[in-house]
This record gives C-alpha cells, sequence and structure tokens, in this order.
C-alpha cells in the first residue's frame, strides 16, 4: 500500500487529578496517551497514533480503519477546553516509523486543555 492520506486531529488535554498524569485524546477517534506533563501526553499521543497507523498500514488496511469513535463527552469536553498552541500544525511523524513509499499527513487542527 502507498500513497498519502490526510488525516485532520483535534486533541483534548485533560489532567487525571488521580494519577496526576495529562491525559491526550483524540475528538474523532478513541486514540488516548498520557504523561506525567503536557509535553510528554503530546509526545506521547503522536506516538500512539503512529503506532495504530503504521499497525494498520502494515496489515494492508486503512491508516485508522477499525478504530472506533471518541465517545461523545470527549467533544464536549474540547468545546469546553482552551486552545493550545497554534491552530492547523502537522502531526509529524518521523519517516523511518512508516512503511516505504508511505506518507500519512496528520493536521492537528486544534489543541485544547480543559481542567
Amino acid at each position: 500500500m502507498s500513497g498519502q492520506r490526510f488525516i485532520p486531529l483535534r486533541v483534548v488535554l485533560t489532567l487525571d487529578r488521580e494519577t496526576v498524569q495529562w491525559v491526550a485524546r483524540c475528538v474523532e477517534y478513541d486514540i488516548v496517551a498520557s504523561g506525567r506533563t503536557l509535553l510528554d501526553a503530546q509526545r506521547a499521543f503522536i506516538g500512539v497514533f503512529a503506532a495504530q497507523v503504521i499497525a494498520n498500514v502494515s496489515a494492508g488496511r486503512q491508516p485508522l480503519e477499525g478504530v472506533p469513535e471518541a465517545p461523545p463527552e470527549i467533544a464536549r469536553r474540547f468545546d469546553e477546553g482552551q486552545p493550545l498552541g497554534e491552530r492547523g500544525r502537522a502531526l509529524e511523524i518521523p519517516p523511518a516509523m512508516l512503511p516505504p513509499n508511505y506518507m500519512i499527513d496528520a493536521q492537528l487542527e486544534e489543541m485544547r486543555v480543559c481542567a
């Protein structure tokens, strides 16, 4: 499988007070990662997203085929959140992580923090 896919994403970051971890959740897909800091959670999210895409593409499927939608409350939390950083930033997945002749054009439409 080769080609390029454009995938717009919105991500909401929340602090899990029980574990004292920042949790990054995609609004469009049920993809979740966490980290000790906001930056750690953002980096972990990119890693989990990339791993999902790579697993699917390596199995001959579309990048996010079979990944369920996020629960509706994630979109609500995103709407309540405050913008974090620039909008429309490319999600940078190192090319070495992708199968040969494949490119993922994932773009963080917006990332927000919701306390």
